[in-house]
């Protein structure tokens, strides 16, 4: 992604759309004239995509989700999915700075709600896989996901793993729901998407992205995919199903 944004910014394009911290980070190291619009589930400031909000020499603007604020609201919902969770296993990118500090806050989220938390960092995608492999099925148990790239690159090996061991997944976006999670619950990216859309207007138009004030994503949707849930043997009331803001059969 380094080497893609700085062909880009060498090609001196008008603006550099990015999705994700990783490619956040790529563009905003690419080029300091250009503009940046980005959308991202983390705090801009926190994961360093700018100093502050206030920062008027700054090239960058977006949507950020602020998806840290939201841990404890999604294990809530987790624990009503599951009424018999006790314990969720979180994996982590052990490199990144911004990866460890939501495992943290996740960690401090779990001991509110009364769950055992069980922490992995890797630094590899085959250390995530050997980890994942060598964790034990047990009643209670369930794989939360926090914000990061190096886990959700390998997303198909977690969910067909989780089958296999019948652990339930709450992941943070409809789309990670849509490819195998048990449940997902945050920022509607289309919402996102479109909320960057108009910065993007608003940039060519030739506002400067300093004066485009960072946004917050304003949309959160619940997605319960009911089919994995049934393949692994959970029962999920019709209630709580009426509460989903989407349900995937």
């Amino acid at each position: 992604m380094q080497a893609a944004a700085k062909e880009l910014a060498a090609k001196k394009v008008d603006v550099l759309f990015a999705t994700g911290t990783r490619a956040s980070l790529a563009a905003t190291a690419a080029t300091t004239e250009i503009p940046v619009v980005f959308v991202q589930p983390g705090d801009p400031v926190a994961v360093g995509l700018i100093k502050d909000s206030a920062d008027a020499a700054r090239n960058v603007t977006g949507v950020a989700a602020y998806a840290a604020e939201t841990t404890e609201k999604r294990l809530a919902l987790f624990k009503e999915i599951l009424p018999a969770l006790t314990k969720i296993y979180v994996f982590f990118d052990a490199n990144s700075i911004s990866a460890r500090d939501r495992a943290a806050a996740a960690e401090s989220a779990a001991k509110k709600i009364g769950l055992q938390y069980v922490g992995y960092g890797v630094k590899s995608a085959d250390e995530l896989k050997t980890t994942l492999s060598n964790v034990y099925s047990e009643a209670g148990a369930a794989i939360f996901q926090i914000s990061d790239d190096l886990v959700e690159s390998e997303a198909e090996f977690i969910f067909a793993t989780a089958r296999q061991k019948n652990l339930p997944t709450m992941f943070n976006e409809e789309a990670w729901a849509i490819a195998g999670a048990t449940a997902a619950y945050g920022p509607s990216y289309l919402d996102m998407g479109r909320r960057a859309a108009r910065i993007v207007e608003q940039i060519l138009k030739g506002k400067a992205p300093a004066a485009v004030p960072i946004m917050r994503s304003g949309k959160f949707d619940l997605t319960i995919n009911y089919r994995a849930a049934n393949y692994i043997g959970l029962t999920l009331p019709n209630s709580l199903l009426k509460k989903a803001d989407k349900v995937i059969r």
